[in-house]
């Protein structure tokens, strides 16, 4: 009986948390593409960094990265099960990885483990990851 009201609890807490994440990321402004460098994808021949932060229709929200040394290529799917803001220009998300690849094969081991990963807006369209080599990454336009 202990197990069934962990799992009623599980299913009535999941969704409510993911919505929270939702509105959390969505009032930081986080949602929309960000990246080192607006101007084209990184890739082989091509280093960067490109994020983009979406709010599907149904389910959380979702954070796909790609991300290249100009030899290998990484991309990167997360549902971002929980975010906190700290004060005005913080934000941690919470994320389990979905899925990805590295140069078309399989992710190594330890880029499967989830993670949680701290913002910093100090600009409207300036975003830094924050971590002992901060990363600057602009908005992108839509396009």
């Amino acid at each position: 009986m202990a197990v069934g009201a962990v799992v009623a609890l599980a299913t009535v807490v999941g969704p409510a948390w993911a919505q929270s994440a939702g509105a959390t990321i969505q009032a930081f402004g986080l949602v929309g593409t960000w990246a080192s460098d607006c101007t084209g994808d990184p890739g082989p021949h091509r280093p960067g960094f490109k994020m983009t932060v979406a709010m599907p229709g149904k389910g959380p929200p979702t954070r796909t990265t790609v991300s290249s040394d100009g030899a290998n290529t990484t991309t990167v799917n997360a549902e971002i099960v929980g975010a906190s803001q700290l004060g005005t220009t913080g934000l941690v998300i919470e994320a389990k990885i979905t899925e990805g690849d590295r140069d078309g094969g399989p992710l190594p081991a330890i880029a499967l483990l989830d993670f949680d990963q701290s913002f910093e807006k100090l600009e409207p369209n300036v975003l830094y990851i924050k971590g002992r080599d901060p990363v600057r990454l602009e908005r992108c336009p839509i396009r």
